[in-house]
């Protein structure tokens, strides 16, 4: 059932002031019933619509979507274009011209709070704007709920929550290593798979790009140092076709959020990326086509190590808004003195330290998810498999790696009599299996492994006389054997 099936009638009973959430998966018709059922009653009423979205790529694909079907009460706009300090801005003038205020993507004033700064200020703006009725669009509203109804509990909060799935992935891999992705994409090209690629850092994405340049499009943001090599009419051809004609298309997540791609020969979808929220949107840019339409997605896996690392800088943020809102802006500035402040704390215009509530509270967020991931015996992975309620094993391409080199090491000593330690020591080494970060340096140890990681080898051992240096006598002998 899509979103206009189960809202129904209910928008003719909303209120200005109420803040409505649809909380839906990609592809469930969130935007098609703000443009088609509310639009049109909004018309036949004389209203009229601001729709805010979080990118210019997307704000051209609905744009283009409204001029097609002919729609002219709404207003397209980016949330950026509300976002300067200037005092000059006119939040009268949206407070008469506009009776609803769209927020697509809303995810986006806490997502994108990672990176720009100023999420903060068109949040404040649209939501202490009480003379409209707000609608709050997204496919990951539970961080913007929370905050609602802690921080705005005076306004009426209407929650239409379908959630979202993805029974159409059918096969997630990982991997972790660089190396792998490009052992990976390599595969690709040579079986001639569409792929999207969703990279973390524009650098990195752009590396990515010149590598496979002859079968890619990249993309990124405007305010990235490597925009100049995005090619405008080929991005402006994808959003009008909803497709791209290339074998690749690489991406920062510019496009994790609203830009959407139907298209029925793509089906393997890789995302580097570390926040949850974002891996959702970015899976939801795939569109299905047809009943039959499926995704294979291989995703980066953070080890607990560089998890470790992203709670460090987390925890940092969190205590520090912790401080400011429990002990006050002279006990953070004491704390602090000489040591300098994290990214979410700034002057504001009376000259005194504040904190960036929508930075804050991603990173308190981030913060306790890391957490859960180091707490879970599979780490990321295992969140992910939940987030996206996936049952079956994730492999992590890294290990299968490795595990192919192990085999073909433990092939190559079949049959041979391993007697005393240096031998032993030896085949241990070349190996290189670890039990809780400590190299694995028996052989009964190696036996046990072999087992629980499911080898084809096992280890065989017996007492027996051999001739070690001259002289004959009883050790015991390993040997490799093939199950």
């Amino acid at each position: 059932m899509n979103v206009t099936e189960c809202i129904q009638n209910d928008y003719l009973e909303w209120k200005i002031g109420d803040v409505i959430s649809i909380s839906a998966g990609t592809g469930s018709g969130k935007s098609y019933f703000v443009q088609n059922v509310l639009a049109e009653y909004a018309k036949s009423q004389g209203e009229f619509i601001l729709y805010l979205v979080p990118r210019l790529q997307l704000k051209k694909q609905i744009e283009k979507d409204l001029e097609k079907e002919g729609i002219k009460n709404i207003d397209v706009r980016t949330y950026q274009s509300y976002e300067s300090i200037d005092e000059q801005f006119d939040m009268e003038y949206v407070q008469k011209v506009y009776k609803y205020v769209v927020c697509d993507e809303a995810h986006y004033f806490f997502s994108d709070a990672v990176f720009n700064s100023t999420t903060d200020i068109s949040f404040e703006r649209f939501m202490n704007n009480e003379n409209a009725i707000t609608l709050l669009l997204s496919a990951t509203s539970a961080i913007l709920l929370s905050y609602i109804k802690k921080f705005l509990s005076h306004r009426k909060l209407i929650d239409y929550n379908y959630g979202y799935d993805f029974n159409h992935v059918k096969k997630i891999e990982a991997y972790q290593k660089h190396e792998v992705l490009i052992e990976s994409m390599n595969w690709l090209l040579e079986k001639n798979h569409k792929t999207i690629i969703f990279i973390q850092s524009a650098k990195k994405a752009y590396e990515l790009y010149e590598k496979y340049k002859e079968h890619s499009v990249f993309v990124c943001g405007k305010e990235s140092s490597y925009y100049k090599h995005v090619n405008e009419e080929i991005v402006d051809e994808i959003i009008k076709a909803r497709k791209f004609n290339s074998l690749f298309l690489i991406t920062t997540a510019v496009l994790d959020v609203g830009v959407n791609i139907e298209d029925a020969d793509l089906h393997k979808v890789i995302i580097d990326m570390s926040d949850i929220d974002t891996v959702i949107q970015c899976l939801g840019r795939k569109r299905l086509v047809g009943d039959n339409d499926y995704v294979h997605l291989l995703i980066r896996n953070h080890t607990n190590q560089s998890i470790g690392g992203y709670i460090v800088e987390e925890k940092a943020r969190f205590e520090e808004g912790q401080v400011f809102y429990k002990e006050g802006r002279e006990a953070l500035a004491i704390k602090n003195y000489r040591k300098g402040f994290s990214d979410i704390i700034y002057v504001n215009k009376q000259g005194m330290i504040d904190v960036n509530k929508m930075k804050y509270v991603k990173a308190s967020i981030n913060y306790k998810w890391y957490l859960k991931c180091l707490d879970n015996f599979g780490g990321y992975l295992s969140e992910i498999k939940k987030a996206l309620k996936y049952e079956d094993k994730i492999e992590i391409r890294d290990l299968l790696n490795i595990k192919e080199e192990r085999e073909n090491i433990l092939k190559s000593y079949v049959g041979k009599e391993l007697i005393g330690k240096e031998s032993q020591k030896e085949l241990l080494q070349q190996l290189g299996f670890k039990k809780n970060r400590q190299l694995v340096q028996s052989m009964s140890g190696l036996s046990k492994i072999l087992e629980q990681e499911k080898y084809v080898y096992k280890v065989n051992s017996f007492r027996a006389y051999r001739i070690v240096d001259g002289v004959k006598i009883q050790c015991r002998i390993y040997v490799i054997e093939t199950l």
